[in-house]
Protein backbone atom coordinates (compact mmCIF):
# COMPACT_ATOMS: atom_id res chain seq x y z
CA UNK A 1 0.00 0.00 0.00
CA UNK A 2 2.83 2.48 0.85
CA UNK A 3 0.65 3.83 3.52
CA UNK A 4 0.91 1.48 6.17
CA UNK A 5 4.31 1.67 7.84
CA UNK A 6 3.77 -1.28 10.29
CA UNK A 7 1.05 -3.08 11.29
CA UNK A 8 1.94 -4.74 14.40
CA UNK A 9 0.05 -7.17 17.33
CA UNK A 10 2.01 -7.24 20.40
CA UNK A 11 1.43 -10.72 22.64
CA UNK A 12 3.73 -11.79 25.57
CA UNK A 13 2.91 -15.85 26.51
CA UNK A 14 -0.11 -15.27 24.49
CA UNK A 15 -1.14 -13.43 27.93
CA UNK A 16 -0.98 -9.64 27.49
CA UNK A 17 -1.39 -8.34 24.16
CA UNK A 18 -1.92 -5.04 22.55
CA UNK A 19 -2.40 -3.97 18.70
CA UNK A 20 -0.81 -0.62 16.86
CA UNK A 21 -0.91 0.54 13.44
CA UNK A 22 1.13 3.19 11.96
CA UNK A 23 0.17 5.33 9.00
CA UNK A 24 2.49 7.61 6.96
CA UNK A 25 1.94 11.26 8.56
CA UNK A 26 1.07 12.73 5.29
CA UNK A 27 -1.64 10.73 5.34
CA UNK A 28 -5.28 11.88 6.74
CA UNK A 29 -6.48 9.07 9.65
CA UNK A 30 -8.40 9.28 12.20
CA UNK A 31 -9.70 6.02 15.07
CA UNK A 32 -12.82 4.85 14.58
CA UNK A 33 -14.99 4.49 17.79
CA UNK A 34 -16.70 1.13 18.49
CA UNK A 35 -18.87 0.12 21.07
CA UNK A 36 -17.23 -2.80 21.83
CA UNK A 37 -14.68 -2.74 24.32
CA UNK A 38 -14.12 -6.21 25.35
CA UNK A 39 -11.24 -6.79 22.88
CA UNK A 40 -8.21 -5.56 22.44
CA UNK A 41 -8.50 -4.09 18.82
CA UNK A 42 -7.92 -0.17 16.92
CA UNK A 43 -9.82 0.60 13.72
CA UNK A 44 -7.94 3.64 11.47
CA UNK A 45 -10.01 5.59 8.99
CA UNK A 46 -7.65 6.94 6.01
CA UNK A 47 -7.68 8.12 2.40
CA UNK A 48 -5.05 7.32 0.19
CA UNK A 49 -4.80 7.77 -3.86
CA UNK A 50 -9.06 8.77 -3.69
CA UNK A 51 -9.67 5.41 -1.78
CA UNK A 52 -11.22 5.36 1.64
CA UNK A 53 -10.07 2.42 3.41
CA UNK A 54 -10.58 0.79 6.83
CA UNK A 55 -7.17 -1.19 8.79
CA UNK A 56 -8.07 -2.88 11.64
CA UNK A 57 -6.04 -5.00 14.19
CA UNK A 58 -6.73 -7.12 16.88
CA UNK A 59 -5.76 -9.67 19.08
CA UNK A 60 -7.69 -12.43 20.87
CA UNK A 61 -6.45 -14.25 23.79
CA UNK A 62 -6.10 -17.83 24.43
CA UNK A 63 -8.34 -18.93 25.66
CA UNK A 64 -11.71 -16.72 24.70
CA UNK A 65 -15.02 -18.10 24.55
CA UNK A 66 -17.43 -17.94 21.70
CA UNK A 67 -19.47 -15.06 22.80
CA UNK A 68 -16.19 -13.08 22.94
CA UNK A 69 -15.33 -14.33 18.68
CA UNK A 70 -19.25 -13.47 18.08
CA UNK A 71 -19.45 -10.21 19.15
CA UNK A 72 -15.95 -9.55 17.38
CA UNK A 73 -17.38 -10.42 14.08
CA UNK A 74 -20.77 -8.29 14.90
CA UNK A 75 -18.24 -5.31 15.39
CA UNK A 76 -17.13 -5.65 11.99
CA UNK A 77 -20.13 -6.98 10.13
CA UNK A 78 -21.48 -3.58 11.88
CA UNK A 79 -18.43 -1.14 10.64
CA UNK A 80 -18.83 -2.57 7.49
CA UNK A 81 -22.60 -1.73 7.40
CA UNK A 82 -22.11 1.92 8.49
CA UNK A 83 -19.08 2.13 6.00
CA UNK A 84 -20.37 0.16 2.81
CA UNK A 85 -17.75 2.20 0.15
CA UNK A 86 -14.64 1.33 2.10
CA UNK A 87 -11.72 -0.97 1.46
CA UNK A 88 -11.15 -3.14 4.57
CA UNK A 89 -7.62 -4.97 5.56
CA UNK A 90 -7.84 -6.99 8.63
CA UNK A 91 -5.06 -8.47 10.21
CA UNK A 92 -4.27 -9.94 13.84
CA UNK A 93 -3.99 -12.62 16.23
CA UNK A 94 -7.18 -14.43 16.80
CA UNK A 95 -5.92 -17.69 18.60
CA UNK A 96 -7.37 -20.51 16.95
CA UNK A 97 -5.56 -23.19 18.12
CA UNK A 98 -7.72 -26.04 16.36
CA UNK A 99 -7.96 -24.50 13.04
CA UNK A 100 -6.18 -25.26 10.45
CA UNK A 101 -6.68 -22.62 7.44
CA UNK A 102 -5.24 -22.96 3.66
CA UNK A 103 -3.14 -20.56 2.14
CA UNK A 104 -4.99 -17.74 0.03
CA UNK A 105 -9.08 -19.12 0.78
CA UNK A 106 -10.86 -18.58 3.79
CA UNK A 107 -11.32 -22.00 4.44
CA UNK A 108 -11.08 -23.28 7.02
CA UNK A 109 -10.85 -27.87 8.79
CA UNK A 110 -10.78 -28.26 12.56
CA UNK A 111 -10.16 -30.99 14.54
CA UNK A 112 -12.24 -30.66 17.40
CA UNK A 113 -15.66 -28.27 18.08
CA UNK A 114 -13.75 -24.54 18.27
CA UNK A 115 -15.03 -21.28 19.95
CA UNK A 116 -14.44 -19.15 16.85
CA UNK A 117 -15.47 -20.59 13.76
CA UNK A 118 -17.92 -17.77 13.33
CA UNK A 119 -14.48 -15.81 12.44
CA UNK A 120 -13.59 -17.76 9.15
CA UNK A 121 -17.81 -18.30 8.40
CA UNK A 122 -18.60 -14.52 8.65
CA UNK A 123 -15.32 -12.96 6.52
CA UNK A 124 -16.07 -15.76 3.60
CA UNK A 125 -19.61 -14.67 4.12
CA UNK A 126 -18.81 -10.74 3.29
CA UNK A 127 -16.52 -11.97 0.62
CA UNK A 128 -13.29 -11.64 1.93
CA UNK A 129 -10.16 -13.83 1.40
CA UNK A 130 -6.95 -14.04 2.74
CA UNK A 131 -3.22 -13.59 1.19
CA UNK A 132 -0.43 -15.20 3.44
CA UNK A 133 2.85 -16.24 2.10
CA UNK A 134 2.86 -19.39 4.43
CA UNK A 135 0.66 -22.26 6.13
CA UNK A 136 -0.81 -20.77 9.09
Amino acid sequence: LGVLGVLGVLGVLGVLGGVFIVIRKDIISYPITVSNNSLKHLFIDFRYNNTNSVVYSVYIPIPSSSYLYESHMETVESLMHTNPIHTYIFYGVYNLPYIVWSIDELTFSSISSISGSCVPKTFASLNFFQQTSFST
